[in-house]
């Protein structure tokens, strides 16, 4: 399954209620979803996809905290890739990642990567190129003192926790 394939049916769960905001089933007796033939979604799948949305959205919340920037203040999030051309932004948002930003400021493009491997191989707009590599700070995740906090923070699906919690016990 590709990436924005697993974002649908993981929003689809969680709209539908047949998880709840921890990823878990919210029946004792369900296991494997199945999205087509032959095609299943396991529990351990939501996690790993859980796991992956914590990790990116626990450095996007370092890059901001350490460069003074809320995330209310971005101005444009630029979303590429074979996962972003795909990518339906407002279930992302309802997932956990960058949700306070509005969906209007993101923009999709098509192939960033060869697209910024062309302007550097032909030399155009070296300026800029050189200034972002002068500007590069290095922060190691890992090492970081909040990583854990901030991991945790963002494991969960933001969704209404009360009621969720309610369907759980």
């Amino acid at each position: 399954m590709c990436g924005s394939g697993l974002v649908e049916a993981v929003d689809c769960l969680l709209q539908q209620g047949f998880i709840d905001f921890t990823g878990m089933t919210t029946d004792e007796k369900a296991g494997d979803f199945q999205l087509a033939d032959g095609v299943f979604l396991t529990l351990a799948d939501i996690r790993e996809f859980q796991l992956a949305k914590a990790a990116i959205a626990t450095g996007i919340s370092f890059l901001l905290k350490y460069s003074g920037i809320r995330m209310e203040d971005l101005t444009r999030v630029y979303v590429t890739g074979g996962l972003g051309n795909h990518l339906n932004v407002d279930k992302i948002k309802r997932l956990g990642l960058l949700s306070q930003v509005p969906s209007d400021r993101f923009l999709v493009l098509p192939n960033a990567a060869l697209w910024g491997c062309k302007l550097s191989l032909t030399g155009q707009d070296t300026a800029g190129w050189k200034d972002i590599l002068q500007r590069l700070v290095y922060c190691p995740l890992e090492t970081a003192a909040e990583f854990q906090d901030f991991y945790c923070e963002h494991l969960f699906f933001p969704y209404e926790c009360e009621s969720a919690v309610e369907n759980i016990f």
